[in-house]
């Protein structure tokens, strides 16, 4: 999809190429491009956030194209309604102010690279808040997106009632807590990725506040082959995270054969029993950092 900054974007050289493919054909695609496209891959943008397209890192860094220079952009705060429906509607909040007096924000958007002051404007025009950084800044938000996206609907959706995201922010934090710091301890073990400061009272606010199933994309806590695929299966190196799937396996959420084996080997723990790491304001309730 080319974009539409300006009506002489067509005579330009070169202008942001957003890559609005499904993950499950993009693969495919950026390994069958053919060379004029392969050319103009510096003005690439891939899309990372929404339901339907969760979290595209893996494919990006086995086609080679997870690069510090990539344009990106995180979906995250941001209602998304069929063409010709309603417009987008910017979902981020201000909770509160830091020990400096900045704004405290949750559930925004996020660009780099390349092409993150057009992706800006773009959004900007719409109503929409973004903040542009560096690649890094924006993968720690990606990645923070993602662990509270895959979290949260595990959380709930493994519920014999249904239950929504604020729901879970409500009444499950203390499993929620505890999986999130379980996530972040792989995500830097394994991937180098050290979450952000306040992580964890951005994602509970945004819960809390976004999350009442009218305000958010998920009417209620979500668990699907689709989900598994999109988010789930990033974290399947966490043990604790594991054990919720195994549970959500022998509840038949998800199909036949869809949860790896090395995953469901860890069924036997009970849920809600592990002390929490709740955090009180920006500190953990254990004391620890």
């Amino acid at each position: 999809i080319m974009n539409e900054d300006t009506k002489s974007e067509s005579m330009r050289d070169s202008y942001p190429i957003y890559m609005a493919v499904a993950p499950h054909n993009l693969k495919h695609v950026l390994r069958t491009l053919p060379q004029e496209w392969i050319d103009r891959s510096s003005d690439f943008v891939f899309i990372s956030g929404p339901k339907e397209i969760g979290c595209i890192e893996p494919i990006l860094r086995e086609c080679s194209y997870n690069r510090d220079s990539t344009s990106q952009i995180l979906l995250s705060g941001i209602r998304l309604d069929p063409p010709g429906e309603m417009p987008v509607e910017d979902l981020s909040l201000r909770f509160g102010y830091d020990q400096r007096g900045g704004e405290k924000w949750t559930g925004e958007c996020a660009a780099c690279g390349k092409w993150m002051g057009a992706i800006y404007a773009r959004l900007y025009r719409n109503n929409v808040r973004c903040r542009t950084m560096f690649y890094r800044e924006w993968r720690r938000n990606m990645w923070e997106w993602t662990a509270f996206v895959a979290v949260f609907n595990l959380v709930g959706g493994v519920r014999e009632m249904d239950t929504t995201i604020s729901d879970v922010s409500r009444y499950y934090e203390q499993e929620a807590s505890d999986l999130l710091w379980s996530i972040s301890k792989f995500l830097r073990g394994y991937l180098a990725v050290t979450m952000t400061y306040g992580f964890e009272e951005r994602i509970f606010e945004f819960a809390d506040m976004r999350g009442n199933g009218e305000d958010f994309f998920y009417p209620n806590c979500e668990i699907s082959d689709d989900m598994y695929r999109l988010y789930f299966d990033k974290f399947t190196d966490s043990q604790q995270f594991c054990e919720y799937l195994s549970l959500a396996t022998e509840r038949k959420m998800f199909g036949t054969e869809v949860v790896p084996d090395h995953v469901l080997k860890y069924g036997n723990g009970e849920l809600g029993t592990r002390t929490s790491a709740m955090i009180d304001g920006n500190l953990r309730s254990d004391g620890k950092v």
